[in-house]
């Protein structure tokens, strides 16, 4: 029998919820981002003793207890460590993973006309400045950041033609996909379209 749209979504809403739950559990080890994901021990350690970023790892720990960190400090530690090895101040690596993660959060039980192509593109202008462009379309709305904060923009066609030549480029579902396998999570990340909730509804059925 066909499901009606009132049963798809209430499916779909129990997906995101799971999701959601899961993405900020504290459960992974400190071992488990050093192997995988290639963050150096020595910046974990460092990052975490001086609670540079905002984790559930911290919110959640007892006492002297090892840290468990979520999926959510995975994918802020690993873009923190993978920009940061490329010149970008942890100040705007932390703000970069911030951003990250409340997206991720954001699409999670969202149905769009089209899944698209999310990318963030971070470049230096002349002086410290790092300046970044997050975008789906380079003719549609976006988010930009600079001089320290995130700001929506109904149009980005215009940071997109003064992107300089040397940039670098994200695919941003690519690459929180890529983190959430590496770490074995059992996260069931779902962005994008009526059909592609619909598989994903199917799997957790079968």
């Amino acid at each position: 029998m066909t499901e009606t749209m009132e049963q798809l979504k209430a499916e779909l809403a129990a997906i995101a919820e799971r999701s959601r739950q899961a993405f900020v559990a504290p459960r992974i080890t400190a071992r488990v981002l050093v192997d995988r994901l290639g963050i150096p021990r020595s910046s974990l350690d460092n990052w975490s003793a001086r609670g540079i970023f905002d984790l559930d790892a911290d919110r959640h720990r007892e006492g002297s207890k090892h840290r468990l960190y979520s999926v959510r400090d995975c994918i802020v530690l690993a873009t923190a460590a993978h920009v940061s090895a490329l010149g970008m101040p942890l100040g705007e690596a932390g703000e970069l993973g911030r951003h990250l993660v409340d997206y991720v959060l954001q699409l999670m039980g969202t149905v769009r006309a089209s899944a698209g192509e999310d990318r963030l593109v971070a470049y230096r202008r002349t002086g410290a400045e790092w300046r970044m462009i997050h975008f789906s379309s380079e003719a549609g709305p976006g988010h930009v950041f600079k001089s320290g904060a995130w700001t929506r923009v109904q149009s980005i066609a215009k940071e997109i033609t003064q992107l300089p030549p040397i940039r670098v480029e994200i695919d941003i579902l690519e690459f929180v996909q890529r983190i959430t396998d590496q770490v074995d999570s059992g996260l069931t990340f779902v962005a994008g379209n009526a059909d592609d909730f619909k598989n994903a509804a199917k799997r957790k059925r079968s």
